[in-house]
């Protein structure tokens, strides 16, 4: 449920090999950090999304987004 003080902004765009991610911060009133992430994975037949606490590193989309 989306609170009136939350904002949500792209805030990278990432290429892991192949696969590319954009990766979005959500943000609760005037705060300059994230409160979370929102990681989509973008440029294949379907896009899936996860959210996660802390940004992430191309391990970590590696672990959450493995290709076959």
């Amino acid at each position: 449920m989306k609170n009136n003080n939350e904002s949500v902004r792209k805030i990278a765009i990432l290429a892991v090999g192949k696969d590319h991610f954009e990766v979005d911060g959500c943000y609760l009133g005037d705060e300059r950090k994230p409160r979370w992430y929102t990681i989509s994975h973008v440029g294949s037949n379907s896009t899936s999304s996860m959210r996660v606490d802390n940004f992430p590193t191309h391990d970590t989309l590696k672990r959450l987004f493995p290709t076959n």
